[in-house]
């Protein structure tokens, strides 16, 4: 711009310009011009405000944390400067710094709905859900619309297995246009466990529709097509789940109960062993492998499946009691 070259001292100029690359997405150029802006005026807040989002812009969070950081203590009043840097150190795993700048935000401005939905998700992140339910609460009582805050309360419910409260939220969601596949899948798993199935399925099939490549999704509508009475639906499914996460032990385990339940004993086997190659030691799987060898008359393999099931969970040695004392009695008599 000629305004640099006509008054190369002018930071104005530099600001002028540096704005225009910032608009034009020339990262380096930007840059460059408001760190000259700077080097001319070094309480410039503005400056440094617009280097922060620069730099957050090419992932130097570090960067644009130390120009935000700067700018808070030439005025340590920017509500938005605390919003900003608490975005960034929420991106960058730091969560209970996040909370510190939202609360600072909030503190001089109470109005903000995206800083409590923010600051929400980063007491969720540690666990804090009843203080992460109360500012999702606060993000919508100041913006009724926020689908996303809604999404997030229904996810801290949920956490807490609050599932009739994480229903509502996500079909408010879901009305205000959230379209994401968690969303569908969150209410599919509310509504399971509220025992409305039909209605759980419905969202899962929507969810795969969005997501049709996520294994958990064909896994959690498999859990619901086995409930409902679908065998050979659940079994297609956990295959599907397997076929695009070929470790997904739980999937081998669940579909090895339905071939268990439909009599192909050897194809069951087969998945609960390939379920303990990913997931070692699993009690249930022991136990349930234990009870299907014994049914294929291996006492000595069902014997060491259901022993080592015991050993792990107590209510299974309590349980698989009368079987272990049935399958150890013809080793004994093989040893006289």
């Amino acid at each position: 711009m000629k305004a640099v070259e006509l008054s190369p001292k002018n930071p104005e100029a530099y600001q002028r310009r540096g704005a225009a690359r910032q608009k034009a997405q020339d990262v380096d150029g930007a840059i460059a011009d408001f760190t000259k802006v700077l080097e001319l005026d070094p309480s410039n807040t503005e400056a440094y405000t617009r280097r922060a989002l620069v730099r957050a812009s090419r992932g130097d969070h570090a960067g644009a944390i130390a120009d935000l950081t700067e700018r808070l203590r030439l005025d340590p009043n920017a509500t938005e400067a605390y919003h900003q840097r608490g975005f960034l150190r929420w991106q960058r795993g730091d969560a209970a710094g996040a909370i510190d700048d939202y609360t600072k935000a909030l503190e001089r401005d109470p109005s903000l709905a995206e800083a409590y939905k923010n600051r929400g998700m980063a007491y969720a992140k540690q666990g804090q859900l009843a203080e992460a339910i109360a500012d999702f609460s606060k993000a919508i009582e100041r913006n009724p619309s926020m689908a996303e805050a809604y999404g997030h309360r229904a996810d801290a419910y949920t956490r807490q297995g609050a599932y009739a409260q994480a229903e509502t939220d996500d079909s408010k969601a879901i009305e205000l246009g959230a379209q994401d596949a968690g969303v569908f899948a969150r209410r599919g798993l509310a509504r399971a466990r509220l025992g409305q199935l039909d209605s759980a399925f419905t969202d899962y099939v929507k969810a795969i529709d969005l997501d049709p490549h996520a294994a958990s999704l064909r896994y959690n509508r498999g859990v619901i097509r086995q409930k409902q009475g679908d065998m050979a639906g659940a079994v297609a499914d956990y295959t599907k789940a397997i076929e695009l996460e070929p470790s997904y032990a739980a999937a081998y385990a669940n579909r090895a109960t339905v071939l268990g339940q439909q009599g192909d004993v050897e194809g069951a086997i087969r998945d609960d062993t390939k379920a303990l190659e990913f997931d070692p030691g699993n009690p249930n799987v022991l136990a349930h492998r234990g009870v299907l060898k014994a049914r294929q008359g291996d006492a000595a393999g069902a014997l060491t499946d259901l022993e080592q099931a015991g050993e792990r969970d107590a209510s299974l040695k309590q349980r698989f009691a009368p079987v272990v004392e049935s399958l150890r009695k013809p080793a004994k008599r093989g040893r006289r």
